[in-house]
């Protein structure tokens, strides 16, 4: 009796699309196997296992998102989710087959949906820009891949620093006659298993579908420091004054500076430098930096500025900050500088550094072992021009520090 329904639901697409062809600009025709496919997935009983709507709210969408719906199909969810992001939003609709994209583009013009872009992709790549979708959802479509892990791997370089990878696919059990086979089904534990592979977690699980799991995952940190920069991000994001984002960015620091996280391959100096440093990360945005300063015993920064706030942290060993005044003398090329004062900050002390012309100074380590201490920058410190001063020279000179890179 279901497939009956099938067969004629098939025959209802074909016609329509063949009526709305002959109204507009030509179209492919459909064949019969997109035409049943089409029929399947939007038969109305579909939603009584499917349940769209209740799968939509559970992805906690709060409008503006870029979605991407791998593996899209007739577009059953992509229309949902395009009305859940709104009209700041975007669903990326990406499928393999054709036949699938040129039935959605149709529902698309006739439904008036602006926001919702069907596009083709390769079996193996879901060609996704670098960190630019905040939601990958896969419905139904995780069985059909071969190569999986290599293609998460893609999919994980496609999502942003907080972005979240969705799937919902059958369990595999004899007892479940909607979705593929029982042979192609694939069990949860299976699609966990891969996906730890491919670098994801699963942060949690619904389980109000009668057939399918529900996952919801993202990237597992490859370093400890990237929960800190996905924190901070938020907050340097916020509509929060630049001093209020100053202190909430201290505070995370600090509690970062007292867990002792960081791995050890960023707390070894090269023997050739006086001090080390390595770029933890970059905001895409350019809005912060995370940076790893080793410094080897007694070794001393030059004396610099640095055109933003900074917050720093010592994270082993001691270190001295020395803050200067500076004063431009009528006729000199070199500034007055004059110490305003310095502390010596021991393991968990966070210091503040004001935005110019409060931003000189430099940074000593006090003690005979090496030292580490980091250093969130509110600018992308990799591209922005700094100053050094050379006191005994009296030379000022502009550089952008090179950084060993961590990410």
């Amino acid at each position: 009796m279901r497939h009956a329904a099938v067969a004629l639901a098939a025959l209802a697409v074909l016609a329509l699309f063949g009526c709305a062809a002959r109204s507009a600009s030509p179209q492919p025709p459909l064949s019969k196997a997109t035409a049943r496919y089409v029929a399947y997935l939007e038969n109305p009983a579909r939603a009584a296992w499917q349940k769209p709507d209740e799968v939509v709210g559970a992805l906690r969408l709060k409008g503006g998102e870029q979605v991407t719906d791998l593996g899209a199909g007739s577009g059953y969810f992509s229309r949902r989710l395009a009305t859940a992001v709104g009209s700041s939003g975007r669903i990326d609709a990406a499928d393999v087959d054709e036949g699938m994209l040129t039935y959605l583009r149709e529902r698309i013009r006739t439904e008036g949906i602006r926001n919702l872009a069907p596009r083709h992709v390769a079996a193996d790549d879901p060609a996704l820009p670098p960190a630019s979708t905040d939601l990958v959802f896969l419905c139904d479509a995780y069985h059909h891949l071969r190569d999986r892990v290599a293609y998460f791997q893609k999919v994980a370089g496609g999502l942003k620093a907080d972005g979240r990878l969705v799937i919902v696919d059958f369990h595999k059990r004899e007892d479940i006659a909607e979705g593929p086979p029982f042979a192609e089904k694939l069990a949860r534990e299976t699609v966990v298993h891969e996906l730890r592979q491919a670098g994801f977690e699963v942060e949690r699980e619904e389980s109000f579908l009668p057939y399918q799991y529900f996952l919801v995952l993202r990237r597992a940190p490859r370093y400890s420091s990237e929960p800190l920069a996905e924190k901070i991000s938020a907050v340097m994001s916020s509509e929060a004054e630049a001093r209020v984002k100053q202190w909430q960015v201290a505070a995370l620091l600090s509690d970062y500076l007292q867990r002792g996280a960081l791995e050890a391959k960023f707390q070894r100096p090269n023997p050739g430098l006086p001090v080390t440093t390595y770029l933890l990360y970059t905001d895409p945005a350019g809005r912060f930096s995370i940076a790893a300063l080793v410094f080897q015993p007694r070794a001393r920064t030059t004396i610099h500025d640095h055109q933003s706030w900074v917050v720093w942290g010592t994270y082993t060993g001691k270190e001295r900050e020395t803050r200067y005044r500076r004063r431009d003398v009528p006729g000199q090329s070199f500034p007055q500088l004059t110490p305003a004062w310095k502390r010596v900050f021991a393991g968990g002390e966070v210091s503040f550094i004001d935005p110019p012309p409060g931003d000189i100074h430099d940074v000593e380590n006090v003690n005979d072992s090496v030292s580490v201490s980091l250093h969130v920058h509110a600018t992308d410190i990799g591209e922005q021009a700094r100053n050094s001063y050379d006191v005994r020279n009296k030379i000022v000179k502009s550089f952008v520090q090179s950084y060993e890179p961590a990410m």
